[in-house]
């Protein structure tokens, strides 16, 4: 199983990055080019939720159904039932450091497939893909809600 943590911090409410995490846009505002996502399904967050969504790498085409657990005020998980790898659980944690200041940390737990499809979206799963991903949500997020 392989892991990728991410922190930043915001000048936000709480309220404000719990809002904007749980807006049904917020998957395709945190998808950096040349990565788009088509929305098939995206129900309110809540627990037990699901999203049904497609991740567009270029022209590959990546099915993805996630199941949202764990969800509070203080952030939620989401878990691949249905998609590319083997295995994905993102958590999504929030922690107010002072008031208007919330650290957003992300801890992804992930397994590629094996074969010839692990190898090609090791291209995209990787830690310096993931390094990137996450600059570029961290961006779009402080962007969004400051």
């Amino acid at each position: 199983m392989k892991e990728f943590h991410s922190t930043f911090s915001v000048q936000a409410s709480l309220a404000n990055v719990l809002a904007f995490h749980a807006s049904t846009t917020a998957l395709k505002r945190l998808s950096p080019p040349p990565m788009w996502v088509q929305i098939q399904q995206a129900d309110p967050l809540a627990e037990g939720s699901i999203s049904i969504f497609t991740l567009w790498f270029l022209f590959i085409p990546l099915r993805w159904k996630a199941r949202h657990e764990d969800v509070s005020q203080h952030g939620f998980t989401d878990l691949q039932v249905f998609g590319p790898l083997t295995y994905w659980r993102h958590q999504h944690r929030f922690e107010e450091l002072t008031p208007g200041r919330i650290s957003i940390q992300d801890l992804v737990q992930y397994q590629l497939p094996a074969g010839w499809r692990g190898i090609l979206l090791s291209l995209l799963f990787n830690p310096v893909a993931l390094r990137l991903l996450f600059a570029y949500r961290s961006l779009a997020t402080r962007l969004a809600i400051q």
